[in-house]
């Protein structure tokens, strides 16, 4: 019934009205708080604007009521809240700024719980011990209107000093957080230390040298400012929303410059990377003309000039300059508010793109090399080495060509070649004098057979000659010519000496496909024909035509050889 009493004979005059008014402000912006994103100490924060709006609701009782009664019995309510706010407060900036485990929730509601008994049972039995406010409590004219002064007992002083060490340990908090952060959360912080450090500073002058607002503690109205702060920065993304702390921690970690220009050309905040790198700009400064960013500029002139990004290099790096115009958000969309100049640093990219340029032409160069070392040992694979001729494998090859592009019932013919008592020369004169003779007669070949004819060394002294499209007759002229040739040109019997070796062959004629249709079954047929050339006295060319015509071959010759 007092309570009631109090509430019908109060004045709402202004303070009063401000504290109500404040504190269904703060109860609007509680509530619209609640539906924003989860941050860290989202529950202690909710409770400190809870207990808020009751200080709040408490203390416009306690300027509307005239009677000292009713100043003391709203003030006795006011104490619930009184604890809650430090507390809560503390609790909400440890959450906040250090991300503590959420099962914490019970225990530090527990304490504060506690701590709301205490203090309440302390103030609410005052009547009893009279420890709390003591009898110098009294009612004076402070700022023109009556206004209760409170004779603080020691039971006062107690709650006080427990709850100033909660308030000491919300600025602690706040300040290592400030100071220990990265440098794209050290403003954030620095706002939370601010609005901390308001209403501890308040109460200090209301109990230190009694400062009062409108006549009444200040301290209730520093947290609301506090609070109402607080929900602003919530309201303008600055503080809770994740997405614009992720794009602060972008602007400050980053590894590539970035540099924001205003209206007017002046340079209006410089990330840490750029400041490394662009030491002589700052903050205020304007570009010079020569500067390598004076690009940016034309970006600011009339409704912006797009810029496409380009190369640039600065202090040994090299930069890809993008220059994005900032728009203006409302009415005229075509108004150039600044620039940022985004410098992405390309100079790894481009070391590395170097340095894989490099290799892929070292590589290249490699494949080409290995590829010329596998031709030329294919190439040697397939060349006698001491004659220069090609070898077996070469002369199958190249049968296999040429019977495939020979045209049917089309003719060509191939000579077996063999160096008469070639045996007898090495073991007379070594095998020295043997291998020139077998190299000056591949280079007779080579100059006295037509261009399309083909030579190769099968065997030691043994050899064979392709004439593509060519009669046996016309092959066995050839070899005459042959023939002449190394008896006119006997190779040397050492190197530098004037003796001489005169050496002739035999040879053996088979034409295709009458012989043979297989490499085979021709050099066998050509075999024969040798053998018979050796027979009637070597030095000497058989072929079919020879044997048929009644050439010198005996009967048994033919018979056997037939």
């Amino acid at each position: 019934m007092e309570l009631v009493a109090c509430l019908t004979t109060g004045r709402l005059d202004g303070p009063a009205f401000m504290a109500l008014a404040t504190a269904i402000g703060l109860a609007v912006l509680m509530f619209w708080t609640s539906r924003q994103d989860y941050f860290f100490g989202r529950e202690h924060f909710l409770v400190s604007n809870a207990a808020m709006v009751w200080w709040l609701l408490a203390a416009a009782v306690e300027q509307a009521t005239p009677t000292l009664a009713c100043k003391v019995a709203a003030a006795t309510l006011t104490w619930p809240a009184i604890v809650l706010v430090p507390t809560s407060w503390t609790f909400f900036l440890r959450h906040y700024c250090y991300g503590l485990d959420r099962g914490r929730l019970t225990r530090e509601w527990t304490i504060s719980g506690l701590l709301v008994l205490a203090v309440t049972l302390m103030a609410a039995t005052n009547p009893l011990h009279g420890l709390f406010y003591g009898a110098g409590t009294r009612l004076e004219v402070v700022d023109g209107r009556a206004s209760g002064v409170f004779d603080h007992g020691l039971l006062f002083y107690s709650a006080a000093v427990v709850l100033y060490l909660f308030l000491v340990t919300s600025v602690a908090i706040v300040s290592s957080a400030a100071f220990r952060a990265p440098r794209s959360m050290r403003v954030h912080f620095l706002i939370l230390l601010f609005g901390t450090s308001a209403p501890l500073l308040a109460n200090l002058s209301y109990i230190g040298v009694g400062a009062t607002f409108m006549g009444f503690d200040p301290t209730p109205y520093a947290f609301a400012f506090t609070l109402l702060m607080f929900t602003w920065v919530i309201y303008t993304n600055r503080m809770f929303d994740i997405t614009v702390l992720a794009r602060d921690l972008i602007y400050y970690e980053v590894p590539d410059p970035v540099v924001v220009i205003n209206a007017d050309g002046l340079v209006a905040g410089v990330n840490p990377a750029a400041r490394v790198l662009l030491p002589d700009l700052r903050p205020g400064d304007g570009i010079p003309p020569d500067h390598a960013l004076a690009p940016i500029q034309k970006a600011l002139v009339g409704s912006g000039v797009a810029i496409a990004p380009h190369d640039l290099s600065l202090g040994g790096r090299d930069l890809t300059l993008k220059v994005l115009p900032i728009r203006q958000p409302l009415g005229d969309a075509t108004v150039t508010l600044g620039a940022v100049a985004l410098m992405t640093d390309m100079t790894e990219v481009r070391r590395n793109e170097k340095a894989l340029a490099d290799a892929l032409a070292l590589t290249r160069d490699q494949v080409l090399q290995i590829s010329a070392l596998r031709d030329e040992a294919e190439r040697l694979a397939l060349i006698d080495p001491l004659t220069g001729l090609e070898n077996r494998r070469a002369l199958e090859t190249y049968f296999t060509a040429l019977a495939g592009a020979t045209p049917e019932r089309g003719a060509f013919t191939l000579a077996l070649l063999d160096l008469d008592h070639f045996k007898e020369l090495n073991d007379t004169h070594g095998h020295a004098a043997g291998d020139r003779v077998l190299w000056h007669f591949a280079q007779l070949m080579r100059e006295a057979l037509p261009g399309r004819s083909h030579a190769f060394r099968v065997g030691g002294e043994e050899f064979v000659i392709l004439f593509p499209s060519d009669t046996a007759g016309g092959a066995g002229a050839r070899l005459e010519k042959l023939r002449e040739a190394l008896v006119a040109t006997p190779t040397p019997q050492r190197e530098g000496d004037t003796a001489r070796l005169i050496v002739t062959f035999s040879a053996g004629l088979a034409q295709y496909p009458g012989d043979g249709e297989t490499l085979s079954g021709l050099t066998a047929r050509a075999d024969q024909r040798l053998y018979i050339a050796k027979r009637m006295g070597r030095n000497r060319t058989v072929h079919l035509d020879d044997l048929t015509n009644g050439g010198n071959e005996t009967p048994s010759v033919l018979r056997d050889f037939g």
